[in-house]
């Protein structure tokens, strides 16, 4: 089975006369485990694929499948626990809370499960060591460097072990030695974990070392490379 099946997805913003086309008849399915980009030029739809397939958005029209369930139908309480179970997300922009240390960011989501400080840090101090930032994790955003802010936000986004990992232009604020230690630890994670990683990128660099790279243009899916088994 399928992790994400999207089958002649639609979508549009605005109204009226307004409404304007983002999305025509996507259809595409990621494997469990497989790691796939998403390229495009500015406007042809990466974004608002990515909000659909991260349940941040519903289509207007076509099925969206993860791990079999009709996902846009579900409702927003379902949509949200499985945004929070089973999905990691990691932005350019870090998105980590200023006041709080690495450790306590990479705790949050535990924390919004419920689970103890206690037993939040635990996992957090865990997943942290495995990115290699142990020595970090009493510093906040701000005491860390590009690079490593975003190891914080790859920790936080896969310390509850999701299926699926999007990424949003990961490495679209770091240098080119960065960006490449970046996408090495997320070859290195999906080796590990076998979660699945659906990135979105402008670089062709990057888009060229994952197997299978998706080509939006005009809100069409316009190619579907592989690389040979």
């Amino acid at each position: 089975m399928a992790l994400l099946d999207l089958s002649g997805v639609h979508k549009a913003h605005g109204d009226g006369p307004n409404r304007v086309p983002v999305l025509r008849d996507v259809s595409f399915a990621i494997a469990p485990g497989e790691v796939c980009a998403i390229t495009g030029a500015s406007g042809s739809g990466k974004s608002t694929l990515l909000n659909l397939i991260g349940l941040l958005d519903r289509p207007d029209s076509g099925r969206l499948l993860f791990e079999g369930e009709d996902v846009a139908r579900a409702t927003p309480d379902r949509q949200a626990r499985l945004r929070s179970r089973r999905i990691g997300f990691v932005f350019q922009s870090f998105h980590l809370l200023p006041r709080l240390t690495a450790l306590d960011n990479v705790a949050l989501p535990f924390l919004y499960r419920g689970l103890s400080p206690r037993a939040c840090r635990g996992h957090a101090a865990a997943m942290l060591q495995r990115v290699g930032l142990a020595d970090r994790a009493g510093h906040r955003p701000e005491e860390l460097s590009g690079g490593q802010r975003q190891r914080v936000a790859i920790a936080r986004a896969l310390v509850g072990r999701p299926a699926l990992l999007l990424a949003d232009e990961p490495t679209g604020n770091l240098d080119s030695g960065a960006a490449r230690r970046i996408i090495d630890l997320f070859f290195e994670l999906n080796a590990e974990t076998g979660v699945a990683v659906v990135l979105v990128t402008h670089d062709p660099g990057i888009a060229a070392r994952c197997p299978r790279r998706l080509t939006m243009d005009d809100g069409r899916l316009t190619a579907d490379g592989r690389d040979p088994p």
